[in-house]
C-alpha cells in the first residue's frame, strides 16, 4: 500500500527540482574552447497542475446471526438473529498527472422500492463513480534575491565576558549592512541554539559520554539573555549567552536576519 504524499511535500519537491535545474544551467562554462561566449539560459517560470484524487470504497459486511439476551431488572429481552452492518470508506493515495479535467459525478443515490426497502442505484448516464478529483494549478516564477534590493551582509563577532566553574558567558555582536555599504537600522536579528548541528559536531564525544554514564547523554541548551534584538542606528545588535562549561562540547549558535543566516561555534 502506497503512502500518500502531503501537498506541501509535492510543492517543495517541484521547487527543489526547478532550483537544481537552474543550478545546472548556471554551471555551464561561459566560453567555449575557442573563446566564444556560450548562450546562457534562465528559467523564467514553471507551470504545474496537480490532480488530487480521493477514492471512496463502500463495503457492507453482514455478520452471522446470533442470539443476544439483555437483562434489565426483572425484565429479560431476547434478540434472535441480530445482524450488524458496518460501512468502510478508504481514501486513495494522491496521484500527480497532467490531466486538467475534473470528474464531478454523484457517487451513489438511494431510492426505495414499493415495499419500502432501500436500494442503491447507479447515477444517470453511465456507471457508478466512486472517485472525486480536484486539480490545483500554479506557477513558480524566478525572483531576484532580496527582492532586487542590495544584498544584506551579516557580520558576527563573539567575545568571552566571564568564566567560572559552572558556565562561560559570551557576548555575540552582530552588524548589518548591505552591499552598497549602508547600515541597516531597526532590523530584527534572531539568535538560536542549533541543536542538530551541535549534535553532529560532537557526535563521537556524545556517544562516548553515553557509554561511560550508561544513560543517554542530553545536551544542555545555552541560556540567552535575549533571542531577538533589533539593530540600532549604527546597524548593531547584540546579546549574551551562557554555556555549560562542564559538558565540554562545541556549541553552535545560528544568527539570522530575514533569509540571511550565519552560524558560529563556541567552545
Amino acid at each position: 500500500m502506497s503512502t500518500p504524499l502531503a501537498l506541501q511535500d509535492i510543492l517543495v519537491s517541484i521547487a527543489d527540482s526547478l532550483s537544481q535545474a537552474q543550478q545546472q544551467l548556471n554551471s555551464m562554462p561561459l566560453y567555449d574552447s575557442f573563446g566564444r561566449p556560450n548562450t546562457t539560459y534562465q528559467l523564467p517560470y514553471l507551470d504545474f497542475d496537480i490532480v488530487l484524487s480521493a477514492k471512496f470504497d463502500l463495503t457492507e459486511n453482514v455478520e452471522s446471526a446470533q442470539d443476544t439476551t439483555i437483562i434489565s431488572g426483572n425484565n429479560t429481552l431476547n434478540l434472535t438473529g441480530l445482524k450488524t452492518r458496518r460501512l468502510m470508506f478508504n481514501l486513495a493515495p494522491i496521484s500527480t498527472t497532467n490531466l486538467t479535467k475534473t470528474i464531478d459525478k454523484p457517487i451513489m443515490k438511494k431510492s426505495q422500492n414499493d415495499e419500502g426497502e432501500s436500494k442503491n442505484e447507479e447515477p444517470d448516464g453511465g456507471e457508478a463513480s466512486n472517485e472525486s478529483k480536484t486539480t490545483i494549478s500554479g506557477r513558480f516564477i524566478a525572483a531576484f534575491p532580496n527582492e532586487g534590493l542590495p544584498q544584506t551582509i551579516l557580520n558576527v563577532v563573539c567575545e568571552k565576558l566571564s568564566e567560572n566553574t559552572t558556565f562561560t558567558e559570551y557576548k555575540i555582536k552582530v552588524s548589518l549592512i548591505n552591499a552598497a555599504g549602508e547600515k541597516l537600522v531597526h532590523q530584527c536579528v534572531e539568535f538560536n541554539f542549533d541543536e542538530e548541528t551541535t549534535y553532529l559536531l560532537n557526535r563521537e564525544a556524545i556517544i562516548e559520554l553515553s557509554k561511560n554514564n550508561k544513560v543517554k547523554f542530553e545536551i544542555t541548551a545555552p541560556k540567552f539573555n535575549s533571542q531577538e534584538e533589533f539593530t540600532d542606528e549604527n546597524g548593531y545588535a547584540e546579546t549574551t549567552v551562557r554555556i555549560n562549561k562542564k559538558q565540554n562540547l562545541m556549541i553552535v549558535i545560528r544568527i539570522n536576519s530575514g533569509i540571511i543566516t550565519k552560524s558560529i561555534s563556541i567552545y
